[in-house]
């Protein structure tokens, strides 16, 4: 049996969520709210075996944290595991440069 991961999401990946909505909703809104339920299901598959996913090379570890990403379409999930729950840290356009004071 796979013990289950609380997910847990930081106020700056909410409000990471409310600017990719606002952005895609300029042009669409229903495509808009179709998108961010794609993004909240990928994020909250995290629950199990997160460990699949890669450890981003570009970000120091700081302290006891070790972050890795999930891949959605053009966008990366930044996510550290902590005990037994997946903090969702940014949800970043895979074309923005991910730095240590950006998470």
């Amino acid at each position: 049996m796979t013990n289950a991961y609380n997910v847990i999401i930081s106020k700056q990946a909410e409000q990471d969520f409310e600017e990719i909505y606002t952005y895609i909703a300029e042009v669409s809104p229903s495509n808009a709210a179709l998108f961010v339920g794609e993004l909240e299901n990928v994020i909250y598959s995290l629950d199990i075996f997160p460990e699949r996913c890669p450890i981003i090379p570009e970000v120091t570890p700081l302290m006891y944290d070790t972050y890795r990403h999930l891949i959605h379409q053009s966008y990366r999930i930044i996510f550290a595991i902590r005990d037994n729950s997946v903090v969702i840290l940014r949800i970043l356009h895979g074309a923005r440069n991910v730095e240590s004071d950006s998470i």
